[in-house]
């Protein structure tokens, strides 16, 4: 109890001394408030950190902080309105994390844990990241059907609030989902109005270079490999110019599929390897092993190609990235044949 005390004196004091450069102690203020008896505050720094250390691409960190702040919040048997409402918001915060690691069916079991929870909520703002959010684990999950109505449920709610993250990240998961169903023109045009809706969420580039991706993804099964090479261009010049090493990486791995799509194999291999090579999540590291891997079987080189390919297979055993891990198995057995 003395302990608890004390740890709570020294987190006020550090937010009393330090008002004016706070961001600088929030792990240190996580740390001291999450052994006090002050919840409130515990919670608000320990996500605080977590954010901060996702931004820095800490992305371990990161999962530790949230997940502290989901157990202390979780095991409340009387949870009001108001702590529903911020256990749904930490949960969608937390899953930003899960992406970036690549831990889908985690996430997807974890999210589907409270539906019930997110259902009994009437802020549509929460309700709204959250059904995107399942929505865009379940077209990694390859289930897309699902996915698609989830997004549309999301999309629906935040129209009615006028909510620009909720309508652009639900937008710029229905390009992915969209591209998935075969469903090209729709998922351009989605990605299209996420573009827009970034420029008013210029503190969040993801919503930007997660729309562009999926729009050059679907260029790539459109066969219009020059419209994914220039998207992958401009993903390159915004991860450049805004210092962003994730939409860096995604401008390579899209670039990859341009140059997949133009029959220009060696290109796509070495722009893949550069996507790998600058990844600095366990998710963005893996996914141009796709490219690599279908490039060097077209080329004939099975030994490297099982390499690549076994990555993907086992990251999807690991962690549930069916949207990759099929067909990367429909390529081993490719190159079974071929051997």
């Amino acid at each position: 109890k003395e302990r608890q005390e004390i740890h709570e004196r020294i987190g006020s004091v550090i937010e009393n001394l330090f008002q004016d450069r706070l961001s600088d102690f929030y792990e240190t203020l996580a740390f001291h408030f999450h052994r006090s008896k002050s919840i409130p505050k515990a919670l608000e720094y320990l996500t605080k950190a977590g954010k901060k250390c996702l931004k820095r691409y800490a992305v371990e960190e990161a999962h530790q902080y949230y997940q502290m702040a989901f157990d202390l919040l979780s095991k409340e048997s009387n949870r009001s309105e108001a702590d529903n409402k911020l256990l749904i918001g930490i949960l969608t915060d937390w899953a930003l994390v899960y992406y970036y690691r690549g831990g889908f069916r985690q996430l997807s079991e974890l999210l589907i844990s409270f539906e019930e929870v997110a259902n009994s909520l009437s802020d549509n703002q929460e309700k709204g990241m959250y059904y995107a959010w399942v929505g865009f684990v379940l077209d990694n999950r390859f289930e897309p059907k699902k996915s698609y109505q989830y997004l549309l449920t999301a999309l629906d709610l935040g129209e009615q609030i006028r909510s620009d993250s909720v309508v652009g990240y639900a937008s710029a998961w229905l390009t992915w989902t969209c591209c998935s169903l075969s469903q090209f023109d729709e998922a351009i045009e989605h990605g299209n109005r996420a573009r827009k809706i970034a420029s008013d969420l210029e503190s969040d580039p993801y919503v930007y270079f997660k729309s562009l991706a999926g729009m050059g993804v679907t260029y790539f099964f459109k066969g219009e490999s020059q419209h994914a090479i220039n998207i992958g261009q401009k993903l390159l010049e915004f991860g450049v110019d805004r210092g962003n090493i994730r939409s860096q990486a995604i401008g390579y791995y899209i670039l990859g599929y341009g140059h997949w799509a133009e029959g220009n194999f060696d290109k796509a291999i070495e722009v893949a390897e550069k996507a790998v090579q600058i990844a600095v999540d366990p998710f963005y590291a893996v996914i141009p092993n796709m490219v690599l891997g279908f490039c060097h079987l077209v080329k004939g080189q099975h030994e490297i190609a099982k390499k690549y390919l076994n990555k993907i297979k086992s990251f999807d055993e690991e962690r549930g990235f069916e949207l990759l891990g099929i067909p990367a198995q429909a390529c081993l057995s490719a190159v079974s044949v071929a051997e």
